[in-house]
């Protein structure tokens, strides 16, 4: 199993659609709650 991470922004918009900025905002709010 691979993983999405922010650290690897080339793969954020193909699979999520988000850039890689709003893709780190969802992480840390998903992280927060």
């Amino acid at each position: 199993m691979q993983v999405i991470t922010a650290a690897r922004s080339e793969w954020i918009f193909p699979f999520t659609g988000l850039q890689p900025a709003q893709f780190r905002r969802l992480v840390r709010l998903v992280a927060e709650r």
